[in-house]
């Protein structure tokens, strides 16, 4: 936290300290590489998503071949082979789901990245005055006693003067 005199001290904190963490070459130069990798991987994803499609398409045209010419030489039912081709357009079908679940996550982070200093701004409006016995009191209370004792010393010294010079004067007088 930051102690202060002014409470309104955030708000002239927070652009400074801003700047000079967006200006920072070590923070850039991580934000460029973070946002570079986050476009790379979500070219790759879509890249990967077309490329499921395409093979679930062929799957399925090759099923629709197959089925065309199971289908003109009579009918013959093979239960294993459709339910292992129907593993295959099931499994594609998970792949397509998990590649665009990462590609979602993917967008997030890198929206969440695009403005990274926002993590740190919103400072409060107002902070706190620090307001402790102490700190109000602590030069101020020696700084009296101090100014007490230097007073009666002054008035015990000018008291002595005054006396010594009351003697002489009647000493004065009285010769």
């Amino acid at each position: 936290g930051v102690a202060s005199t002014d409470k309104d001290i955030y708000q002239r904190l927070e652009p400074t300290l801003l700047n000079s963490i967006s200006e920072n070459d070590y923070f850039l130069s991580k934000k460029t590489a973070i946002l570079e990798n986050l476009r790379l991987n979500d070219s790759l994803l879509k890249i990967s998503i077309k490329e499921t499609d395409s093979l679930k398409d062929e799957l399925l045209r090759l099923k629709s071949l197959e089925a065309a010419k199971t289908g003109t030489e009579g009918t013959s039912i093979v239960m294993a082979d459709k339910a292992e081709s129907n593993e295959e357009l099931i499994s594609l079908l998970e792949r397509k789901l998990e590649l665009k679940e990462a590609l979602n996550k993917n967008s997030l982070s890198l929206v969440e990245n695009k403005d990274i200093i926002k993590v740190i701004s919103g400072f409060p409006n107002e902070g706190y005055i620090e307001k402790t016995f102490l700190s109000q009191y602590k030069t101020l209370i020696p700084s009296v006693l101090v100014g007490t004792y230097l007073l009666i010393v002054l008035l015990l010294q000018l008291n002595q003067f005054l006396l010594t010079k009351e003697r002489e004067f009647t000493n004065q007088t009285e010769a």
